[in-house]
């Protein structure tokens, strides 16, 4: 089975389990109950969490990044580029290779942006392209405005 940046569903998991025989030794066995709760879980969890993750200076410069599909972080960051006043773009690779190595396609579907920085600001975040997210700053006047921030990406 492949994963990220494929998001998996329970039945991409494969059927419920069921127990061969009886747990007689619950510190030794794992029986169908707990297996089946945790897949569910896994999951659940897996289509609510976020793909990524990048936090970048005021410049466009990324100081970290993380991506669910790269859990070693052995492909490069996004590419994030600053466009105008407070106006940046945060581009990834158009695929990943999954566990396999079988290349996939990202396909991003929303972002949150929250400026890093004492004074007052307020960012918005959109994706728009499958792989890309453009990330818009504004300082306490409502006016364009440059500033580190940190983007939550589906």
């Amino acid at each position: 089975m492949s994963g990220f940046p494929t998001r998996i569903s329970r039945t991409a998991l494969g059927p419920k389990l069921q127990d061969r025989k009886p747990v007689v030794h619950p510190n030794k066995e794992v029986g169908k109950a707990a297996l089946n709760l945790a897949f569910a879980q896994l999951a659940g969890c897996n289509v609510v969490s976020p793909l990524a993750w990048v936090m970048f200076e005021s410049d466009g410069t990324v100081q970290a990044h993380a991506e669910a599909w790269d859990p070693n972080k052995s492909t490069v960051g996004p590419t994030v580029t600053k466009t105008g006043p407070g106006v940046y773009e945060i581009e990834y690779e158009t695929t990943y290779p999954d566990d396999d190595g079988v290349d996939v396609a990202i396909s991003l579907s929303g972002a949150l942006a929250m400026p890093q920085t004492a004074a007052l600001r307020h960012a918005v975040a959109e994706a728009n392209g499958p792989n890309l997210v453009t990330v818009r700053t504004y300082n306490s006047g409502g006016a364009a405005g440059d500033t580190d921030c940190l983007c939550i990406i589906w």
